[in-house]
């Protein structure tokens, strides 16, 4: 499960999010949850930016966000059991800001960038 842990999180939506899996063909579109909370007879207008999916672990997968990704989003793998379960999530940061990864609220050291390959070398994975 994923969600926006921004300020605005109840009242700006960047759904629908993709996630495919590079080892597979899955391919899960996932949108907010419906508005729950009523003014009156009216609906609040409010969703909160969270967005659960069930997929398999020790899997390769890419992310696609349809708008702008948050500034501050959490990631969490539900049942996963640790050291043994574990998720390898391509997502694109094509907007030019800086984003910091935090694992159990340790931050990850950047990865370095291999000029050889033109790329990024992946993050290690940890126990």
């Amino acid at each position: 499960m994923f969600e926006s842990e921004d300020d605005d999180k109840e009242d700006r939506t960047f759904s629908p999010i993709n996630i495919l899996s590079k080892d597979s063909k899955f391919n899960s579109t996932l949108n907010s949850f419906m508005d729950h909370l009523r003014i009156g007879h009216y609906t609040s207008q409010l969703r909160l930016s969270r967005f659960p999916s069930l997929i398999e672990t020790n899997k390769k997968y890419e992310v696609r966000f349809t708008g702008t990704q948050p500034s501050k989003m959490r990631y969490t793998i539900e049942g996963g059991e640790p050291g043994v379960d574990w998720l390898h999530l391509i997502i694109d940061f094509s907007q030019s800001r800086l984003f910091n990864i935090y694992a159990n609220d340790v931050l990850v050291k950047a990865n370095d960038f291999d000029s050889t390959g033109k790329e990024m070398i992946p993050i290690q994975k940890t126990k």
